[in-house]
């Protein structure tokens, strides 16, 4: 799926695998704004067996996801609900 889950689970510190088995075909009809290859956090893998594989040899380059989120995020310090509260309040 190329929806935005993979900033919400970057904040999450997860592991991701992205199993792109349509990749060209998406690019050719829809594309990205920037080169999928490039932006997502993790392995990007187009079959069931490579998904496996990466999975099973613990491949899943884990330190890009903190860059991810450090890129995308500036607040990733655990007060954001105390931030809401304070702007609901007009603190």
């Amino acid at each position: 799926d190329y929806s935005s889950i993979v900033f919400e689970f970057s904040v999450l510190n997860r592991p991701m695998v992205f199993f792109a088995y349509d990749l060209d075909e998406y690019i050719a009809e829809r594309d990205f704004y920037v080169p999928f290859e490039e932006f997502v956090p993790g392995p990007i893998v187009r079959t069931f067996p490579e998904l496996l594989d990466v999975i099973r040899r613990g491949d899943l380059q884990q330190d890009k996801v903190e860059a991810f989120a450090a890129k995308h995020f500036a607040h990733l310090d655990g007060q954001s609900t105390d931030r809401v509260i304070d702007l609901a309040l007009g603190q």
